[in-house]
């Protein structure tokens, strides 16, 4: 039965290993950005591009996050989305789902199939570790350590 089911990947802002989620819909056209809420808990999403993978996915992140009491950074979102070039970060959780190009040249989100998760998820763990040893170098030499990202396993599998 979860072969039909669709899937996005959760970035969680309290652990640099991306997980699976799996929709509770079967229909392919559902409700990207109602979904996206429900995965990542806030009542307005954005959608962003998120770059340094290979296909053209899309990240939905929490609109209002940096408005919330205690704001938390996403350190895999925000190397995704390019913070560390433009200086806007991604706080809270944040869902990576794909982008199409419909027939009619228009662009589209859509959730994933169980194999496009599961190779996402994969490039996601590279993406991290390697983000990870980029900018904690970055901040060991700048003197500015006083807080780390989440500690992240270098054993992938």
């Amino acid at each position: 039965m979860s072969e039909n089911r669709l899937y996005a990947v959760l970035l969680k802002t309290d652990d640099l290993h991306p997980q699976i989620v799996m929709s509770s819909i079967l229909q392919v056209d559902t409700n990207v950005c109602q979904l996206a809420r429900s995965f990542i808990s806030c009542d307005y999403v954005q959608v962003v591009k998120a770059a340094g993978i290979k296909n053209p996915y899309r990240l939905l992140v929490d609109e209002e996050g940096m408005c919330k009491e205690k704001p938390v950074l996403n350190f895999l979102a925000s190397y995704l989305y390019g913070t560390h070039h433009h200086g806007q970060p991604i706080v809270g959780n944040a869902v990576l789902v794909a982008e199409e190009v419909l027939p009619n040249g228009d662009r589209d989100l859509r959730l994933l199939t169980k194999k496009e998760a599961e190779n996402a998820r994969f490039d996601l763990e590279y993406v991290a570790l390697a983000a990870y040893q980029l900018i904690v170098a970055k901040m060991e030499q700048s003197g500015m350590m006083q807080n780390k990202p989440p500690h992240i396993d270098k054993n992938l599998n």
